[in-house]
């Protein structure tokens, strides 16, 4: 209802003042508080197959892809604009294995006998219970120009920044024997940050 510059004037009692469509228009465009986003997201696009059968390392169904895209755009009286892009994406692997274990000497006769029948019950397993590697990114930039408006004319640089993270996650299970189980797991985190750069490269082409 009032004019963000002189908050004791009504917007529309300086809109009826301006001497021109270009004026007036400027008048709107700087009262206003506005915001635009816009998205775009794919997750865990993967190939399924016709028939389900016994899981094997090599196939096609175990890896699994995303990908995001989110930009959005805001103004208002204090700010000029504010501009923020995030892309993201990731790529999965995860095998889950369901294989018995085998018994090499099951069939053995010649350990019938005493404590070699022991040998009987050795059982190993060569596919693993679980394989999972997952890889996730994550590139966030802003760029903020504020308005100094107690004095319109004083320049007001905008602020830009940039990080980048990278996530990796690793994770084996395997039942070695019906008795042996191995469990391991682990978790990396990249992480970039730039925030100056950008400012001291506009003060140099300014």
């Amino acid at each position: 209802e009032y004019d963000p510059i002189d908050p004791d004037i009504r917007l529309k009692d300086k809109l009826s003042r301006a001497g021109s469509k270009a004026e007036k228009d400027s008048i709107k465009h700087f009262s206003q508080d506005y915001q635009k986003r816009k998205s775009f997201t794919l997750t865990q696009v993967r190939y399924l197959p016709k028939k389900e059968g016994e899981a094997r390392l090599y196939d096609p169904s175990n890896l699994s892809a995303s990908y995001s895209f989110n930009e959005s755009y805001a103004r208002n009286p204090n700010t000029e604009y504010n501009r923020q892009t995030q892309t993201g994406g990731g790529l999965t692997y995860n095998f889950a294995g369901n294989a018995k274990p085998y018994y090499p000497f099951e069939e053995s006769t010649t350990l019938n006998q005493g404590i070699f029948t022991l040998l009987k019950d050795f059982n190993i397993n060569y596919i693993p219970t679980n394989l999972l590697f997952k890889t996730d990114y994550s590139r966030i930039r802003s760029e903020i120009k504020y308005r100094d408006i107690n004095n319109p004319h004083n320049l007001m640089l905008p602020i830009e920044s940039e990080m980048y993270t990278n996530t990796r996650f690793y994770q084996w299970a395997h039942d070695v024997t019906k008795g042996l189980h191995i469990d391991f797991a682990a978790t990396n985190l990249e992480r970039l940050a730039d925030t100056e750069v950008f400012l001291q490269d506009y003060m140099k082409t300014s």
